[in-house]
């Protein structure tokens, strides 16, 4: 399971409107630097079903019913500096992590990886980019 980069989401809505509204309209956040999450779920022994996930970058929220193991997910959005947070429901229990990605001096593209376990941990992995995580998937 992969999900469409929501940051494209807005562009196709700007299209779309312009569409049906018969007129032209610049997208001047463009050019404007997002971060990403890449969130992994490794198929391995005892890994059930993770539920109810969210992902948000400051108000903008994505959701997701169900994560099965061995699936991943992919989020962009929210510029630079703007918090980010990721949760979940897992084996009775609900799972967060929130950090704030990017460096708001900077301005600069921040990509993270987060790994969950079997038993719902997260492992997470950070860097500026341009930069290579190592994707488990």
């Amino acid at each position: 399971m992969s999900a469409n980069r929501p940051s494209q989401r807005g562009k196709r809505c700007l299209l779309t409107l312009a569409l049906l509204c018969g007129c032209s309209c610049n997208d001047s956040r463009s050019e404007e630097p997002e971060s990403c999450v890449r969130i992994e779920y490794p198929n391995a022994p005892g890994a059930k079903p993770i539920h109810n996930v969210e992902i948000s970058w400051g108000m903008m929220i994505d959701s997701w019913k169900l994560l099965p193991p061995g699936n991943w997910l992919e989020d962009c959005g929210a510029p630079y500096g703007q918090p980010l947070r990721f949760e979940f429901d897992h084996d009775g229990r609900h799972i967060w992590w929130d950090n704030r990605v990017g460096d708001p001096d900077t301005k600069a593209e921040y990509m993270v990886l987060l790994v969950v376990a079997p038993d719902g941990t997260i492992t997470e992995k950070h860097c500026q980019e341009p930069c290579e995580l190592p994707l488990g998937m």
